[in-house]
């Protein structure tokens, strides 16, 4: 929005476009790697706590961040939805960073930071492929459909 303000016409889009490029293309690439070098994941294992709140999260981001799609009644099919929920409910980005600056500023544990990010590896990992589960079953049902809606011709 500065750079919009500050540079005015076509100047302005080009300027966004190189800002972006060196953003995504350099500066959040290198905090999510030392970020991800800081990641204590030897304390899963020595802090009992950690690895019963994994799933306790991964419930929790299934309900904040999945159930409300289910509100949505567009133009998908009742499986394409559920798969949907997964997709929406997996996150990592912002639990890093969000988890980072807690932790910089002492308001957050280690070991809730460490459970949370668990927790956002986990669901980038097993959210994923269960939405594609339901989105393959979706296509095998209207695949189906129209194989019977053919033969009963």
């Amino acid at each position: 929005m500065i750079v919009r303000l500050a540079s005015g016409g076509g100047e302005a889009e080009t300027v966004a476009v190189r800002l972006h490029t060196i953003g995504y293309g350099v500066f959040i690439p290198v905090f999510f790697v030392a970020t991800g070098l800081s990641f204590d994941l030897g304390a899963i294992g020595r802090d009992p706590w950690i690895l019963l709140a994994i799933p306790v999260l991964l419930l929790a981001m299934l309900v904040v961040r999945g159930l409300p799609v289910l509100l949505y009644r567009g133009r998908l099919s009742a499986l394409e939805r559920r798969a949907l929920v997964f997709f929406s409910a997996t996150g990592l980005p912002m639990i890093v960073v969000i988890t980072a600056i807690g932790l910089q500023e002492g308001q957050m544990r280690a070991r809730t930071a460490v459970a949370l990010v668990a927790a956002g590896m986990v669901s980038v990992f097993v959210y994923p492929i269960l939405g594609l589960g339901f989105l393959r079953r979706s296509r095998e049902a209207a695949l189906g459909e129209g194989q019977d809606a053919s033969f009963g011709g």
